[in-house]
């Protein structure tokens, strides 16, 4: 069965894609034994946003990095790196 792309439940395709928008923000998370960092911005150079805190147990650290990114403007992208 076909549908109607354009008249998809919820809007047209292109109603949806521009709340889809990517930002021109990109995320950056990096985890170690000791400290976890998560900054967002446009480039090195352009942070608008940075949390630097102990790592803990799994649970904690992933919902510190939850809160930090729920707080701002959604990125593009996030890249991780994970060391310790």
């Amino acid at each position: 069965m076909s549908r109607d792309r354009g008249t998809a439940p919820g809007g047209s395709l292109d109603e949806r894609a521009a709340d889809r928008r990517p930002s021109a923000l990109c995320g950056g998370v990096e985890t170690g034994g000791t400290w976890t960092v998560c900054a967002l911005g446009t480039g090195p150079t352009g942070i608008v946003a940075e949390e630097r805190f102990p790592t803990g147990r799994p649970p904690e650290t992933v919902d510190r990095i939850v809160d930090f990114f729920a707080a701002h403007e959604r990125p593009a992208a996030i890249g991780l790196g994970a060391f310790g």
